[in-house]
């Protein structure tokens, strides 16, 4: 329910330019997924936070893929590097309700502060 939630607040919030609505779902799609595959996959540094497991391989598969994503839709790059840092921050630390809802959310966020 959480993941819906964030891509309708999304939507709602920032409508007005699909751009970063997209990229905030892209972000959420992509990304999120690329660092539970990957960090499960191929990750060997893995440490805790806030009572789950995370690899810096998975991670790192969140930042790229979201860069990506963020890239592939037209932004400049320090603009799909600032996306990608706020999805990868939000993956990472998984803030109530869920990392879902507020991923797509940031992404979108930081986007709008690159025009």
């Amino acid at each position: 329910i959480w993941t819906s939630l964030g891509c309708w607040l999304t939507f709602w919030l920032f409508g007005d330019r699909p751009r970063l609505v997209d990229a905030g779902v892209l972000c959420l799609a992509f990304g999120d997924a690329a660092a539970a595959l990957l960090g499960k996959a191929i990750g060997r540094r893995r440490f805790e936070i806030r009572g789950r497991t995370k690899s810096v391989e998975g991670s790192l598969a969140c930042f790229a893929a979201s860069a990506a994503c963020v890239l592939a839709l037209g932004f400049p790059p320090t603009a799909a590097a600032a996306a990608a840092a706020a999805a990868t921050a939000l993956e990472l630390t998984a803030p109530p309700p869920d990392d879902n809802f507020w991923l797509p959310l940031a992404a979108a966020g930081v986007l709008t502060l690159f025009g």
